[in-house]
């Protein structure tokens, strides 16, 4: 009776090891899934994850880089701008177009009383269509106390605002108001015989 309950102890011992050996296996078999799992999806997920951050940083390193060359770019720019400006009767728009105040004198064929030769003198704008599509109207003031009429305007884009007066001599001073389709005006003192030519000084 005694050797029955042992053997009865023993079958169920053996019964209890079975299911855990069970158990065990199944739990190395989940362990082996998840550390699988692991190596296999989260691993490239986070070197994915760390390669878009070095990439986001590498972005932020040239954009830096870029907004450090815009800023050059823009002092370089307005510098160039100060020194096309700072050029004798040239003007830069607001929207960065560039022209030109110019003169001409063409004789008449004339004499004048005085003995001297009579010209047609001529003040216009010198640049390109595009630009002078820009311009609304162009005031030229005559310094000069020789001129009974002292202000010309010119609207005319064929002629390129031009202004034109029959003399013997040029001005050294003519103030010139050019009026920009934006509204906005530049003015500037004009001297004509400067643009002339040497032999005009």
């Amino acid at each position: 009776m005694i050797e029955n309950e042992i053997q009865s102890s023993l079958a169920s011992l053996h019964q209890q090891s079975r299911t855990s050996l069970v158990f065990v296996v199944l739990g190395a078999a989940f362990l082996a899934f998840s550390l699988y799992y692991s190596a296999s999806r989260l691993t490239p997920l986070e070197n994915e994850i760390n390669a878009k951050r070095q990439e986001i940083a590498k972005l932020a390193k040239e954009e830096a880089a870029q907004r450090a060359r815009l800023a050059e770019a823009q002092v370089a720019f307005e510098t160039l701008r100060a020194s096309t400006e700072s050029l004798y009767s040239v003007r830069v728009t607001p929207s960065n177009q560039v022209y030109e105040l110019k003169a001409a004198a063409i004789a008449t064929g004339r004499t004048l009383s005085q003995g001297r030769p009579e010209y047609r003198f001529t003040i216009f704008i010198n640049s390109p269509k595009k630009t002078l599509e820009t311009i609304e109207h162009v005031t030229y003031r005559m310094e000069h106390e020789t001129f009974k009429q002292k202000d010309y305007v010119s609207s005319s884009i064929a002629n390129q605002f031009a202004s034109s007066y029959v003399g013997w001599g040029c001005l050294t001073s003519v103030k010139v108001t050019v009026r920009l389709k934006t509204g906005t005006s530049q003015e500037f003192d004009f001297n004509m015989c400067q643009s002339l030519g040497p032999e005009w000084q």
